[in-house]
């Protein structure tokens, strides 16, 4: 007689039980899961709905389809120390197969067969988000301007680690993104939420890409449905001829200092962005070209931009060169260091125009201005948005490299000289 004659069936069935029980209670393996396995062909039918459901595979392993039709692999278990529930995100289907989830259930049951919850062992290998900054910081510089970089290295530093810093990242669910947009909205900065909320869904990107997440939480966060978007403001500038006629020789006649009076009227003359005025160096300068070549670098379009020099132009630089014909950067203050990004604006504002001009409100004005009178210079739209640093986006923007250098050059010359006729001392006598 063998072994399973000797002891009766009932006596089996509850040995096995007990044994069951025991494996629920104690290593926290969820009864209600142990059911019968899902396939790839199962999955692959799953279909979303107006709310996110679970199919399960047993032994604690589920798959969760959300709304928006992504299907995200789970394990649910009871904790062996705390004796809740807790769930752990194992990864997206189909980057994350079937058989290999499965393996990752069969490793995280060996943990709860040791007693260990696997929650918590993740806490040796703690991702903070002011430990993940710096390599993002580092990644991000190379793909922007360097005044891009700075702002958004601000924001960083001000809103999202002041909120986030001590936070692992694998912990920060939608509602903490909700609630962080929120609370930078409520500090009536409303400008900062759509940045804040774009470099939070590229760190977590970022962090995908190492392995530190599974999902990129901030897209799950419709930002608008919960703070109302705010009119973008344009630049204040004026497009009014007899405006801007007015504005140059105020300009001129001033008493504020000579090299900011000649980077405003550069400006004006040019419609470089504020920074690429601010950072021009002399051996970006090629005087006998009559050509002035900014590095990609420096463009927030990272493409080389060129700058035909009008015969104004060129008067303007050579005053310049009179002042800071021993520094570096060409509107240099007296003091010897950079422009700072307030000082041509606030020189605008002691002549009367805060609020109705700005140093990159010269660009909208040469913009409407040039657009408006295309034909009296005949100058196509194509080169003047092309002398702006304007890139058309998708498909137009990657085929088309046409530089329209000839009628840029003729484009500039007839700007110069139209601003010289509203007021014929934009150059210092």
């Amino acid at each position: 007689m063998g072994f399973y004659a000797i002891i009766p069936f009932q006596t089996l069935a509850r040995v096995f039980t007990i044994l069951i029980t025991h494996l629920v209670t104690e290593k926290g393996l969820d009864m209600s899961r142990i059911v019968k396995g899902i396939s790839n062909m199962q999955i692959k039918s799953l279909k979303p709905k107006d709310k996110e459901f679970c199919i399960y595979d047993g032994g604690g392993l589920q798959l969760t389809v959300k709304k928006s039709g992504s299907k995200v692999f789970e394990f649910r278990y009871k904790s062996p120390m705390t004796k809740k529930y807790q769930k752990i995100t194992l990864g997206k289907y189909p980057i994350l197969s079937l058989a290999k989830a499965r393996e990752k259930r069969f490793d995280l049951q060996k943990q709860l067969f040791e007693g260990v919850d696997p929650k918590l062992k993740r806490d040796d290998n703690i991702k903070k988000i002011k430990d993940i900054v710096p390599g993002f910081k580092t990644f991000m510089k190379s793909d922007l301007a360097p005044s891009t970089y700075k702002r958004n290295c601000g924001v960083i530093d001000r809103d999202i680690l002041r909120y986030f810093g001590e936070r692992d990242i694998r912990d920060i669910d939608r509602f903490d993104i909700a609630n962080f947009l929120m609370d930078i909205n409520s500090r009536g900065v409303n400008h900062t939420v759509k940045l804040a909320h774009n470099l939070c869904k590229r760190i977590w990107r970022y962090s995908l890409a190492l392995g530190y997440v599974e999902h990129n939480v901030p897209n799950d966060v419709d930002r608008l449905a919960i703070i109302p978007q705010v009119a973008s403001k344009n630049f204040a500038h004026t497009t009014s001829p007899q405006k801007l006629k007015r504005l140059l020789c105020d300009i001129v006649r001033s008493d504020i200092t000579p090299i900011v009076k000649l980077a405003l009227l550069f400006s004006a003359h040019t419609f470089l962005r504020p920074y690429n005025v601010r950072f021009l160096r002399w051996d970006e300068i090629d005087f006998k070209k009559k050509m002035i070549t900014i590095e990609l670098e420096k463009m927030k379009t990272r493409r080389a931009h060129l700058v035909p020099l009008s015969k104004e132009v060129i008067e303007i630089l050579k005053k310049a060169k009179e002042i800071n014909h021993t520094e570096e950067y060409v509107f240099k203050t007296p003091r010897g260091k950079i422009m700072s990004d307030a000082t041509m604006n606030r020189a605008l504002e002691r002549l009367g125009y805060k609020g109705k001009q700005t140093a990159h409100g010269f660009r909208h004005t040469a913009s409407t201005i040039l657009h408006e009178n295309i034909y009296i210079h005949g100058i196509i739209s194509d080169a003047i948005e092309r002398q702006l640093a304007h890139v058309e986006g998708g498909t137009a923007g990657v085929y088309n490299k046409a530089e329209h250098i000839t009628e840029r050059i003729e484009l500039m010359q007839w700007w110069s000289a139209f601003l010289h006729s509203l007021c014929p001392a934009t150059v210092f006598p």
